[in-house]
């Protein structure tokens, strides 16, 4: 299962795979150095197998694996559509404010498919909102420099 939730990661961003690539190659490493242990003494070996596998299959569970309705995509819903619904005040914010509300509600409506959110697009979502947000500080802090240097400026009254 560990190899094919890599593949599948590998070849699709909107994977239903519960681990990204860097979990899913620590798992595979541990897996195989604890192959041989698993009938000896070393018995919670079997704890961490298991442990493993609880959480493919509760992603199996969820993504409906196996059913005619599977979900094969981490955006793709299986109940219904959702249709947009927006009201006045969004929609006035999101033209102040230059798109950004519109642009973040569809980032999460691709994280948060039928009331399931998808962790590794919630992880690269966080990541994007603090590169957003060290970016937006920063211009904060040059525009914030250079009205203080227009403060420092002594007023100059013309005399003529």
């Amino acid at each position: 299962m560990i190899m094919h939730a890599a593949a599948v990661t590998i070849t699709s961003v909107t994977s239903v795979a519960p681990f990204d690539r860097d979990e899913l190659e620590k798992m595979l490493s541990l897996v195989t150095e604890i192959e041989g242990t698993l009938e000896g003494q070393f018995t919670h070996t079997r704890c961490v197998v298991a442990r493993f596998m609880s959480e493919f299959i509760k992603a199996k569970f969820f993504n409906f694996c196996g059913q005619p309705g599977a979900r094969l995509d981490s955006d793709q819903t299986i109940y219904f559509k959702d249709y947009d619904h927006q009201s006045l005040l969004f929609i006035i914010a999101s033209l102040l404010l230059f798109g950004a509300p519109r642009t973040h509600q569809e980032d999460l409506k691709k994280i948060w498919v039928d009331r399931i959110i998808n962790r590794i697009l919630w992880n690269q979502f966080i990541g994007k909102l603090n590169d957003e947000w060290t970016g937006l500080a920063l211009s904060a802090t040059v525009i914030l420099n250079a009205n203080v240097a227009f403060l420092a400026i002594p007023f100059v009254q013309d005399t003529a």
